[in-house]
């Protein structure tokens, strides 16, 4: 994220579990102590604003989250349900758009 930052590159996170609470159950996904880490770098003004987009799957429903302190210019969380006959759920996926000059999102369906 640091090279990132000091060339004006944008990044995505891709990621399976998300951080955060498990809506399904009410869980914690993560430990503490990793989510304070994820926190502190994603939030970080100068770390946190050349992420474009954080994209994860494992929850059970389309879902957005907004992170606590995010910098300006932080791109959306957006996370993605996994099929599972457990949970009763239907497949789903995203059709995102993007801007290929600077990686951010335009559109989300």
């Amino acid at each position: 994220l640091a090279t990132a930052s000091r060339s004006g590159r944008p990044v995505w996170i891709v990621g399976h579990i998300p951080p955060g609470i498990e809506t399904f159950a009410y869980t914690e996904l993560w430990q503490p102590q990793y989510l304070r880490a994820y926190l502190d770098i994603v939030q970080d003004p100068e770390l946190g604003s050349v992420i474009a987009a954080q994209l994860f799957g494992h929850v059970h429903a389309d879902e957005f989250r907004v992170l606590p302190a995010a910098p300006a210019g932080a791109g959306p969380v957006l996370l993605t349900g996994a099929l599972s006959p457990i949970y009763h759920s239907n497949p789903t996926f995203r059709l995102v758009e993007y801007d290929e000059s600077t990686g951010r999102l335009l559109n989300v369906k």
